[in-house]
This record gives structure tokens, C-alpha cells and sequence, in this order.
């Protein structure tokens, strides 16, 4: 009887030690499924669920045996029931919490996975677009370049007219002189190009090519012709009549007085030629630049009635020595020299000397600093003279 009793109690110590066996594997599983995935930790719950049931079934089932073979059974068989109980309980919780811990690794690359494809899904059409900044910068410094030089040919070379008509030697020159010439640079496979003939002291410029030039310039790119025309350096490619070359280098070089620093003029008569070879470009490349369709300079000139502007410099005693004007109607533009006649000006600015108006196109001063000082004043809308002031700026910073 002591003997039995020995047995049942050892049975139930047994019963205990596996039990607690089965719910420390459990909680074991529990932790790892824990920092798996939400999959994972559904999967680690339901193994250790299993490997409860199966120490709880070992254990009932060492009971069981206990019970049946009481009378017979050893205290010493019934423990080695139990310690392979207690083993297999331990085997299962090692392979519950490698197998959470596997689904947990599983999870959490497909997690990654999913993420990443979730980024890549994220980026807009917009973003890809912002994403290439240099690229369309440099688009951007490519089309302004290619502006640039259209506002040469066709607002800057007919400004050499000045040079003929107000240089005696150099219209006689070319009094008799019937030539054309081609003026351009390589714009990829393309040319951007101006055609300028010469025609008995005459000049005029228009853009294209040529049908059969007597002189052509071309240059590597736009942007080297754009140097040399803005006082710079570079070379063309020369091809034709070598003395035309040599005729027509000086009316091209006089372009520079435009460009030419103020100290650096040598007299009066070069200070006159630069206030209105620069008011002259001025006013035909704002008429230009509102043509060739630069949006701000169309938006501007579309929400106008008929309207003059009105450039007029005083030299001493005389007055509008130099004069020139912008016509703008619903967006249309037309540049003139002299005072137009048949309307009165919308903005009139007004230059009191050949010397105030070099300070100010020359940008010595700011224009609001030299209506301060007294060298220009402007009649008329302030609003709108500020508005074509800048534009003038722009060109300006374009072309010089």
C-alpha cells in the first residue's frame, strides 16, 4: 500500500513537472511568435497549441499506464515514463520555436519586399519628372542661348545700319558694295543662322540661310557665337570672299561699342554712337522677344490696348537727339526710331543727357536711382514703366 501510494505520488509530481514543461515551451513559442509578423505568430501559436496537447497526451498517457499496471510497476519505470515525457516536450519546444522563428525571419523579408515595391509604387509620374533637374536645366540654358542669338540677328545686326549712316568713311566703303553673308552657328545637327545683305550702304538681317552667300561664319555652337557677339573670343569657320571678310570685320566689331564699358569710351561722338545703337537694340528686341514668344513678354503685351512707349534723349541744346519707340496693340509689338507722331505716349522715358543715359543703360545706377539723381524721368503709368524696365533688364543681361 505505502508502495502504491509512493508510486501515485510520484505519478503526480510527474504530471506537474510536464505540465510546466508544456506551458513553458508555450510561452517560449509565445515570445518568439511575438516578434515575428502577425502570419508567424498565428503559425508559432498553433504549433505550441500542439506541442501542449502533445505533452499533455504523454503525460496522460504515462498516467494512464500508471494506473493500469499499479500493482506491478516500478516508482523507478514510472520516472523514466516521465523524463521522456519531459524530453519530447522539450523537442517540441525547440522545434516550435525554430519554426516560429523561421515564419518570423519569412515575414519579415516579405514585409521588406513589400515595402520596397510599396516606395517604388509611391513615386508619381511628377516626381520622376522633378527628378531630372539637370537635364532640363540645361534644355532651359540651351533654349535661352538660342534666344539670344535670334535677338542678334534680328535686333542687334540692324543696328550696324548706325555704323554706316553715322560713320562718312565707312558709307562710302560700302556705297557700292552688293554682297550677302552668312552669319550662323551649329546648333546640333542643325544651323541657326541669319542671312545680312549689303546693298549700296544699305544693311538688312533676316533669319535663315542663305541661296548662294558670297561670305560664310560658322561657328562650333551657339553659345561661342553668342560670346564673340557679347565681346568675348571665338573663332568661325570661314568659307568665301576673304576681302568681304575683311570689309565686313569692323561693322561687326562696332557691335562691341554697345558692350564697351563707359570709361573705356574715348570721346563724345562714341558715347552718342552707344546710347543709340543700345536704345535702337533696345526697343527691336523687345518687339522681338514679345515675336519669338517668351510667355512673360506675350502675356504682357496681350492685355494692352494700343499703347506707346516712348525713349527720348536730350544731347545739350538738342532736344530728342535720340529718339525710338515700342508700339504695343493686343498683343502685337513694333519698334521705330524717332518720336511717334500720331499718338501721345503711354510712358515717355525721358533721358536729360547722353551722359545720364550711359549711367543708366550701362547699369552704373539702378533706374530708380537714376531718376533720383536726375538723369532720367519717366511721364506716364510708373506701374508699366517698371513693368518694361524689366524686360530692358533682361535683354540686357542677355545680350551684353
Amino acid at each position: 500500500m505505502a508502495a502504491k501510494k509512493d508510486a501515485q505520488s510520484e505519478k503526480n509530481g510527474a504530471a506537474v513537472a510536464a505540465g510546466n514543461i508544456a506551458a513553458s515551451a508555450g510561452r517560449v513559442v509565445k515570445s518568439a511568435a511575438g516578434k515575428a509578423a502577425h502570419g508567424a505568430a498565428g503559425v508559432a501559436s498553433k504549433a505550441a497549441t500542439s506541442a501542449a496537447a502533445k505533452v499533455s497526451g504523454a503525460v496522460k498517457g504515462a498516467g494512464k499506464t500508471e494506473v493500469t499496471n499499479s500493482a506491478s510497476v516500478k516508482p523507478e519505470k514510472a520516472l523514466t515514463k516521465v523524463n521522456k515525457a519531459e524530453a519530447k516536450a522539450l523537442k517540441l519546444q525547440k522545434k516550435a520555436a525554430k519554426k516560429a522563428a523561421a515564419q518570423a525571419k519569412a515575414a519579415a523579408k516579405a514585409e521588406k519586399k513589400a515595402a520596397s515595391k510599396a516606395t517604388k509604387a509611391d513615386k508619381p509620374a511628377k516626381a520622376a519628372k522633378a527628378d531630372k533637374p539637370v537635364k532640363k536645366a540645361a534644355a532651359t540654358d540651351d533654349a535661352v542661348e538660342i534666344m539670344t542669338a535670334r535677338l542678334f540677328f534680328t535686333a542687334a545686326f540692324p543696328t550696324i545700319q548706325v555704323l554706316l549712316d553715322d560713320d562718312p568713311k565707312l558709307h562710302a566703303k560700302f556705297a557700292k558694295t552688293n554682297k550677302t553673308i552668312q552669319f550662323g552657328a551649329k546648333n546640333g545637327k542643325d544651323l541657326l543662322c541669319c542671312t545680312m545683305k549689303i546693298k549700296n550702304g544699305t544693311i538688312t538681317s533676316e533669319e535663315g540661310p542663305a541661296d548662294k552667300p558670297d561670305l560664310t561664319l560658322t561657328f562650333p555652337s551657339v553659345e561661342k557665337m553668342n560670346a564673340l557677339l557679347k565681346g568675348g573670343l571665338a573663332v568661325p569657320t570661314i568659307k568665301g570672299d576673304v576681302k568681304l571678310l575683311t570689309d565686313f570685320l569692323p561693322l561687326l566689331l562696332g557691335l562691341k561699342v554697345m558692350a564697351k564699358p563707359n570709361k573705356d569710351l574715348k570721346d563724345d561722338a562714341e558715347k552718342r554712337l552707344k546710347v543709340k545703337m543700345s536704345l535702337y537694340m533696345i526697343t527691336r528686341a523687345l518687339s522681338k522677344y514679345n515675336k519669338l514668344g517668351d510667355p512673360d513678354m506675350v502675356e504682357f503685351c496681350m492685355r494692352q490696348p494700343e499703347r506707346i512707349y516712348q525713349f527720348a534723349v536730350d544731347d545739350g541744346d538738342k532736344k530728342d537727339a535720340i529718339a525710338c519707340y515700342l508700339r504695343v496693340s493686343q498683343g502685337k509689338t513694333k519698334s521705330g526710331h524717332g518720336i511717334y507722331e500720331r499718338r501721345s505716349p503711354f510712358v515717355l522715358f525721358h533721358f536729360f543727357s547722353i551722359d545720364g543715359a550711359l549711367k543708366v543703360l550701362g547699369s552704373e545706377c539702378e533706374f530708380v536711382e537714376g531718376v533720383e539723381n536726375g538723369y532720367v524721368e519717366t511721364i506716364g503709368s510708373p506701374e508699366y514703366a517698371c513693368y518694361l524696365n524689366d524686360y530692358m533688364a533682361i535683354i540686357q543681361g542677355m545680350m551684353m
